[in-house]
């Protein structure tokens, strides 16, 4: 039981201080130098790379899953549904993490721990997007199940969120690729590709 607490308190304590320190750093760059600010984190990732990756999924999973909850918690959405919203963004980061991982094999070098963070950083676009959703239910009133199924009436500005969240992803991607040296010509048509099928294959796989 005593070690239970101790490995518990030592997890918060580990996402307390991401929270506080390099993610906090990673958000900086993030919006500070949009065409590289995330060059460095790939091409030096930290040696708790994978354990950071793990905490923004977990995290992103959680927002997606109680702020679904709360924002339909009048229509009864379901638990399934709840936990498809949250795996969605997700499982959506997890294949961009494969797709990038495949194309530096063929292209370049690859490492999977180190493309698990390139999937986790783009959960800062998907936190946006989520951003979007919660404006959209505010100004609009809608249940946010209806509001992901289309997305034509959510409003100009919760789609222009969407929008450069989604240049954000493709961003994120080809930055990822540059860290390996993948040609930049490549990179520009292989980061969007890439971004559109993962979204695409989640919502099938989760359909």
């Amino acid at each position: 039981m005593e070690n239970a607490k101790e490995s518990a308190k030592k997890g918060l304590n580990e996402v307390k201080s991401f929270y506080k320190g390099d993610f906090k750093e990673i958000i900086i760059n993030f919006f500070k130098r949009p065409t590289d600010g995330m060059l460095s984190v790939f091409q030096k990732p930290s040696e708790k790379s994978l354990i950071h990756s793990a905490i923004i999924a977990v995290t992103v999973f959680l927002l997606f899953f109680i702020g679904g909850y709360l924002m339909t918690s009048n229509s009864k959405p379901g638990f399934m549904n709840l936990v498809k919203a949250g795996l969605f963004p997700v499982l959506s980061m997890f294949l961009i993490a494969c797709l990038s991982f495949v194309i530096k094999a063929v292209l370049g070098k690859a490492n999977f721990k180190n493309e698990l963070l390139t999937g986790a950083i783009c959960g800062i676009p998907f936190i946006l997007i989520f951003i979007a959703l919660i404006l959209a239910r505010i100004f609009l009133g809608n249940n946010i199940m209806t509001i992901m199924s289309n997305l034509g009436g959510i409003g100009n500005i919760a789609i222009i969120i969407i929008f450069y969240a989604f240049l954000m992803l493709i961003n994120v991607v080809q930055q990822s690729l540059k860290s390996a040296k993948v040609q930049d010509a490549l990179g520009w048509y292989l980061s969007p590709i890439s971004v559109a099928l993962s979204i695409y294959l989640a919502s099938q796989i989760l359909m």
